[in-house]
């Protein structure tokens, strides 16, 4: 599969064409027996077809480990009215 360079993510929800289901349905399960969503889609646009996509802006937080998952816990918490000024006193409490 070729690598794009791309500032662009899937982030986690679709909205899919009913066509879709036929290609799933043929598609090759993994080694590990899951249907990856990503080579489907692949096919579909390798075969002509059309993906639609909505662009969003947002930020990107990783939580794909245990530290990834904290940074991400505080930016969010510390964005919350509810939160943030007791949140920030006890961070400085503790430091």
């Amino acid at each position: 599969m070729e690598q794009v360079d791309s500032d662009f993510v899937i982030a986690g929800k679709h909205i899919l064409t009913p066509e879709v289901f036929q290609y799933l349905k043929n598609a090759k399960p993994s080694e590990k027996g899951e249907i990856i969503l990503a080579e489907v889609l692949n096919k579909m646009l390798s075969d002509g077809k059309l993906i639609y996509g909505y662009e969003i802006k947002g930020e990107w937080l990783e939580c794909g480990d245990k530290l990834k998952w904290i940074k991400s816990f505080f930016y969010m918490a510390l964005k919350d009215e509810r939160y943030k000024d007791e949140l920030k006193e006890y961070l400085k409490s503790i430091n």
